[in-house]
């Protein structure tokens, strides 16, 4: 318990409630930021764009069928060959789609030849005997189109609604442009923007903690250096003012900085010395003060035994002819005073 209690105790200490308190912050900017960003790309989803997308992807696989349609029939088992490698070795690259799709979200992968008509597929069990009647009438025109050359790439896919699969289609072209055959696609798109949004998020979200969890304690770690030479400065002034409170004023805080607490420790540098001042003028007034005192005893003390020696020595004077001894006695009293006042005399001066 007490280790535990030690060890929350360095927490209380300003250099790392700074480092906290940057942590925190970042943390927040960072949290704020990322949420606005995910909002903003809500605005902008939508299940037409993303075929959009993924469809702009099938050209850069075509580029690699050419060959297999060199001979005058193609080559259907280089191309099962090359769809196995596609389909079931991972090879389908949906890039930035495969945030929200993955390959068990494709139906199938086929290649066509320039009638329409299916040459290889795969998974051959999902492969449709007849492609053309298995097609809805919009996905047939959009594979006429592309057999054709007459649809832009962002118009070469369709996506069903009812069922949420969407059909791609990506024209075989020869090196003198004639159109080969075509490269299908169906796969199963996210019902609507929520279920892309749900999923992006679900696959972004390790990626999101991930990048928390580094700016939290890329922040900590920055304001722990930068708290220390605050803490520090703050340290020096404490110093300075526990030597200040012990009557030491030799001790001067250095801090040249321009910012606040520079300005600070200039200023309690200077109200030390107008202390140190204002100490020594007290001291000096009160050495003053003791002087005076002792010069207004002395005056006193001196005027009192002058007094009773010239009072002893009058009295003597008026004895001397009718009682020579009574004289004797009252001279012997104003010489007693007369030592006693120079007795006290000295020691006054000694204390001066």
């Amino acid at each position: 318990m007490a280790l535990l209690k030690r060890f929350f105790s360095r927490f209380v200490r300003l250099q790392w409630k700074l480092a906290l308190s940057y942590s925190l912050v970042t943390t927040l900017i960072v949290t704020v930021t990322l949420l606005g960003l995910l909002l903003f790309a809500y605005t902008l989803i939508d299940v037409e764009v993303f075929g959009v997308m993924i469809s702009s992807l099938l050209p850069q696989m075509t580029e690699e069928l050419p060959p297999y349609f060199a001979e005058e029939e193609p080559d259907v088992a280089a191309l099962g060959e090359w769809l196995d490698s596609v389909y079931n070795r991972g090879r389908l690259n949906l890039r930035s789609a495969d945030l929200i799709l993955n390959e068990d979200d494709v139906e199938y992968v086929a290649v066509t030849d320039a009638t329409g008509r299916i040459i290889a597929g795969r998974p051959l069990d999902q492969i449709p005997a007849d492609l053309r009647s298995a097609l809805s009438a919009e996905a047939e025109l959009v594979l006429d189109g592309v057999l054709a050359g007459d649809l832009e790439l962002s118009d070469a896919n369709y996506t069903d609604s009812d069922s949420g699969v969407a059909f791609l289609a990506s024209p075989i072209l020869a090196d003198d442009g004639q159109t080969l055959g075509a490269l299908i696609v169906t796969l199963r798109m996210p019902a609507n923007n929520s279920d892309i949004f749900t999923a992006s998020l679900a696959a972004l979200g390790p990626i999101i903690l991930g990048a928390l969890l580094l700016t939290s304690v890329a922040g900590t770690i920055f304001g722990f250096f930068a708290a220390r030479g605050y803490a520090r400065r703050l340290s020096n002034l404490t110093a300075a003012a526990d030597s200040w409170s012990q009557g030491d004023f030799s001790i001067m805080v250095q801090d040249k900085s321009a910012d606040e607490i520079g300005l600070l420790a200039r200023r309690l540098n200077r109200m030390a010395q107008e202390l140190q001042t204002l100490l020594q003028t007290r001291q000096e007034l009160a050495m003053l003060e003791e002087r005076n005192r002792l010069a207004r005893d002395l005056h006193d003390s001196v005027k009192q035994q002058v007094f009773a020696t010239a009072m002893q020595t009058g009295a003597a004077r008026a004895l001397l002819e009718n009682n020579p001894v009574q004289a004797k006695t009252h001279l012997q009293e104003a010489e007693q005073l007369a030592q006693l006042a120079q007795q006290e005399l000295t020691e006054l001066i000694q204390e001066l």
